[in-house]
């Protein structure tokens, strides 16, 4: 893994009024943090990040964070970590689904690289499967951040009849370019 990316993963269950309490007892372990939709700072938060495609973000939050040594382990490491710290309380989560929370691992990887094209990753048969039975999605945000000016970013367009290439200054190329 290169050093220029960063893998975080928490642990977050999200919705509408949440009884924190009760999720800490089902869970057997307390959140790193709580943040409630009529908190001050919420409004400022949602607005903020590049992550509101899903408004589910903006309800009430309760999350779990790993440590700062356990943030230093690549994701299939750390998703490894949250199923074994998961798995034995499962049945909480389906619970947690009657009352219309969502329940997610959430997992980001960050780059500052901008010659990298792309980001792998996987998740092995046996995390799928506990994953599985754990009943609780995994929602994945890759963030490659690229240079403005940078060349080898493309952009293309699919009218049903022609697909058409463009560069980030919006001149159209004359084909695909070599990358793809």
């Amino acid at each position: 893994m290169s050093n220029s990316i960063k893998v975080q993963t928490c642990f977050v269950i999200l919705g509408e009024n949440l009884d924190t309490e009760l999720i800490t007892e089902k869970l057997k372990f307390s959140p790193s943090s709580v943040l409630l939709q009529t908190d001050p700072l919420r409004t400022i938060l949602a607005d903020s990040g590049p992550r509101t495609f899903d408004p589910r973000w903006n309800l009430d939050c309760w999350k779990n964070f790993l440590t700062s040594k356990q943030l230093r382990l690549p994701l299939d490491k750390q998703l490894e970590f949250w199923v074994g710290k998961l798995y034995p309380v499962r049945s909480a989560f389906q619970e947690f689904q009657k009352l219309g929370y969502w329940s997610v691992i959430d997992c980001n990887r960050h780059t500052d690289d901008p010659e990298l094209l792309c980001i792998q990753f996987r998740l092995t048969n046996k995390l799928v499967r506990k994953l599985s039975q754990i009943s609780i999605d995994v929602d994945f945000a890759i963030d490659i951040q690229q240079q403005i000016n940078n060349p080898k970013m493309y952009m293309f367009t699919d009218d049903g009849n022609e697909v058409s290439y463009y560069d980030m200054d919006g001149k159209k190329l004359p084909g695909p370019p070599d990358c793809l």
